[in-house]
């Protein structure tokens, strides 16, 4: 028989338990990430349900419009809220029917009051699409204002 030396190469059964509490440790952290992500999505989303369309948020706006205008576009967006804010989940924005600003969310609603009751009468349009389908699901809402000729 043939002996041999180990030369201080571990075990491989050794080397599998390593990669084995390697993988446990990525997949920890990874579900870590998730839970913090999903804990700032719920504040952002509670934040939003509570917000009301402030001072600030004109100035921001007004200044989009400008810059807008200056490089000659005629519409900006204004914000964008996940379709599951809405009273319907988006159903309602994304099929374009009668009604759909009695769907929205906090903050988009308060806006569409300022929209329909300041910029309306001075020639604005406001738009709303759900902008992107994750999973083949409406995910976020988009609103946008423009200031085009009536058609």
């Amino acid at each position: 028989m043939l002996a041999c030396v180990s030369d201080g190469f571990p075990s491989a059964a050794d080397l599998r338990v390593q990669i084995a509490i390697l993988e446990a440790n990525r997949y920890d952290r990874r579900q870590a990430r998730k839970q913090e992500k999903e804990a700032a999505a719920r504040k952002a989303a509670w934040d939003f349900m509570i917000a009301k369309w402030r001072s600030a948020d004109h100035e921001a706006l007004l200044d989009k419009v400008f810059i807008a205008t200056g490089l000659g576009r005629f519409s900006v967006p204004v914000m964008r809220f996940p379709a599951k804010l809405c009273t319907d989940h988006g159903r309602a924005v994304n099929n374009e029917l009668d009604g759909w600003e009695a769907t929205l969310p906090g903050k988009a609603a308060d806006f569409y009051c300022v929209w329909r009751d300041t910029l309306k009468p001075q020639g604005y349009r406001l738009h709303a699409w759900v902008v992107d389908f994750p999973d083949g699901m409406p995910g976020d809402v988009g609103l946008f204002l423009d200031w085009t000729a009536s058609h």
